[in-house]
């Protein structure tokens, strides 16, 4: 019985953690971004990308986002949450 609780604790924080994944995952597919150029909850996330700039610790992460009712693009700094306007060679490359 001993065992068993310690190995209990030892996984909930994992368990926890798991259960954060996934309720941060439904709540965005629930609830989309709005699109800047139509105001619409209709943004879907096409592309994630995580890089290190000049072998920095700090990551340099945007989303590409699309619009399935006007077909706008943009992408966003996950770290500080600003809309950018997407060049169409990055919507070549990033946005399929």
């Amino acid at each position: 019985m001993n065992w068993l609780a310690v190995i209990l604790l030892v996984l909930s924080p994992a368990a926890l953690y798991g259960l954060i994944l996934l309720i941060a995952a439904s709540v965005s597919a629930i609830h989309p971004p709005r699109c800047p150029n139509c105001g619409r909850r209709s943004f879907r996330c096409v592309n994630f990308l995580r890089a290190f700039a000049n072998l920095q610790r700090k990551p340099f992460c945007w989303a590409y986002y699309r619009c399935n009712q006007c077909g706008n693009t943009m992408k966003r700094n996950a770290l500080r949450g600003e809309w950018v306007a997407v060049s169409e060679e990055e919507k070549r490359q990033y946005c399929r």
